[in-house]
């Protein structure tokens, strides 16, 4: 997907300062970038919109001080805060635990299928690839997996990412009439834990996961 930039010059100049670099050289070198990317994007008049969110990442500033030149802001509001390009929002990947250190990198999806077909709040979602067989045959190593971190909230037989120190888990959650939880796998080969009603308050709840795809 590529980004129209109504002044390409002035959001290379703009990707330059972000990055402290003074040719078009430096930035497909420090991008990884093929050497004649910075030309492409010049005679198209579009970057891609990828290369606006590297840059983003790497440096902190916004997307649209990027493309516009508009004050940047420098605190983001949330750990899953979003960016929007051309009827797409850029929802934030993590690895192994959803924590700002842990931002890979963001992912594109249509705006209106995330706020009219799943009802969700994009500010509210985050992304993070399956590791392990625990939750085969619905989950599979590699995945990638979306959780609204708003939802905190534990539903009977629903799945979640848990905090786990400095490493999340992905499990299903079935609360019992007495309000003790079972926490457990999708493979079999994994044991349950069950937890009594009085610290069932104390899971700390990351956010429920509400949808997955995978590569075939």
């Amino acid at each position: 997907m590529d980004e129209i930039c109504s002044d390409i010059s002035g959001t290379l100049a703009r990707i330059k300062q972000a990055l402290e670099v003074h040719t078009d050289s430096d930035v497909v070198e420090i991008l990884g970038k093929a050497s004649g990317s910075a030309s492409q994007w010049k005679r198209r008049g579009r970057i891609p919109a990828g290369v606006l969110a590297q840059v983003s990442e790497r440096t902190g500033v916004s997307i649209r001080w990027l493309k516009t030149g508009e004050k940047q802001s420098e605190v983001r509001e949330s750990p899953a805060a979003y960016d929007r390009l051309n009827g797409f929002i850029l929802i934030p990947r993590y690895t192994m635990n959803i924590k700002s250190e842990c931002l890979k990198d963001r992912v594109p999806f249509r705006e209106e299928w995330i706020r009219e077909e799943m009802c969700l709040d994009p500010s509210r979602l985050a992304l993070i690839q399956t590791s392990g067989d625990g939750m085969e045959p619905v989950l599979h190593p590699g995945d990638l997996m979306m959780f609204d971190l708003g939802t905190k909230q534990v539903k009977d037989n629903a799945i979640y990412a848990l905090s786990a120190g400095d490493s999340l888990l992905v499990k299903r959650i079935q609360k019992k009439i007495d309000g003790s939880l079972v926490i457990k796998s999708d493979n079999p080969a994994y044991e349950p834990e069950e937890i009594e009603a009085g610290r069932a308050r104390d899971l700390q709840v990351i956010g429920r996961l509400v949808w997955a795809g995978r590569r075939f």
